[in-house]
């Protein structure tokens, strides 16, 4: 699975996703504390007034940990090909 995102101007992917657990946080991660292992990213040229905050936890190939991370939606969950099977 790929998982892929604008942060700011610039596409986010991580790829060779085996697991993803996601939810809807409600909040700016940028106005509150956030513990220092999780990666906050920009939101995509101000959209965040638009879209949603979605914290996401999810292993990688040869991952013993989950990596969390933050990010504004819309956020893509492809296939391994490249195709989108879910947008958040």
């Amino acid at each position: 699975m790929i998982i892929k995102f604008q942060s700011r101007d610039t596409w986010v992917v991580f790829g060779e996703v085996n697991h993803v657990e996601y939810s809807d946080i409600g909040y700016n991660p940028h106005d509150c504390a956030v513990r220092s292992e999780v990666i906050v990213f920009e939101s995509p040229n101000n959209q965040a007034a638009q879209g949603k905050w979605i914290a996401m936890g999810f292993f990688t190939k040869n991952m013993d940990e989950p990596k969390e991370i933050i990010a504004c939606t819309p956020i893509y969950l492809m296939n391994d090909q490249g195709k989108t099977i879910e947008v958040i």
